[in-house]
């Protein structure tokens, strides 16, 4: 047990990334890969997702993006931020509403 609570894929107590915001901020980020239209061969996709480990995913930092949708989308936005600092293939942002 002490071992899975390390892990920030299943320590819910201290990382977010499992609760509603992480949950669909990640298939947001999904979307906008799938809709590169290129294959996960072509994207070498563990390689494009790399940046992922410097996304910070603690229940503090997560929180500052709110609640609700507009949660969602800073979350997906700077996660696809991450990722295209680091990419050749660009994602593209969603729009937020400020």
């Amino acid at each position: 047990m002490a071992r899975l609570l390390g892990n920030r894929w299943t320590n819910f107590r201290k990382y977010g990334i499992t609760k509603a915001t992480g949950v669909n901020a990640l298939l947001l980020v999904l979307n906008k890969i799938l809709e590169t239209n290129k294959s996960f061969r072509e994207l070498q996709i563990g390689r494009f997702l790399e940046p992922l480990k410097k996304v910070r995913l603690t229940n503090e930092s997560i929180k500052r993006y709110g609640r609700g949708w507009d949660s969602y989308l800073g979350l997906a936005n700077a996660i696809i931020g991450k990722l295209n600092n680091e990419n050749e293939v660009k994602l593209e942002l969603y729009p937020t509403r400020d």
